[in-house]
């Protein structure tokens, strides 16, 4: 399975796609910025995903303390990368923020990615 590859407009949009190989994308005729994500956070991990596994359900937090959740500043959803696929959660601003999946038995988690308006993409590999 390939990765999501994740790309923003200048006005910050941000696009998911699958894509095999190495072209570009543009939106309203100006070219998209390819987002590589973030690992480690060296403040007080507030950005990389933190995930707990139980049985069939994989439980996304953002951030070891929780992200903030206001207008200004959010994690706006969080991506579950699986072999077989992927799958994305929208995090409303004003709770926390925290993402459930379900993994089908057949199928096992890869990486996790979430993304800050402010800070930009974060990753966590499993």
């Amino acid at each position: 399975m390939n990765q999501p590859k994740f790309f923003a407009t200048k006005s910050g949009d941000v696009l998911a796609a699958l894509i095999c190989g190495n072209g570009s994308l543009s939106c309203g005729g100006q070219a998209m910025e390819y987002l590589n994500a973030n690992t480690s956070d060296g403040a007080t991990e507030k950005h990389v995903p933190v995930v707990e596994m139980e049985g069939g359900s994989l439980k996304v937090s953002v951030g070891s303390a929780f992200h903030p959740m206001t207008k200004e500043h959010s994690i706006g959803w969080v991506c579950l990368v699986t072999r077989r696929g992927w799958q994305l959660r929208a995090l409303p601003v004003d709770e926390d923020p925290v993402a459930v999946f379900t993994v089908a038995r057949d199928d096992s988690p890869v990486c996790v990615y979430a993304w800050c308006n402010l800070h930009g993409l974060w990753k966590t590999e499993l």
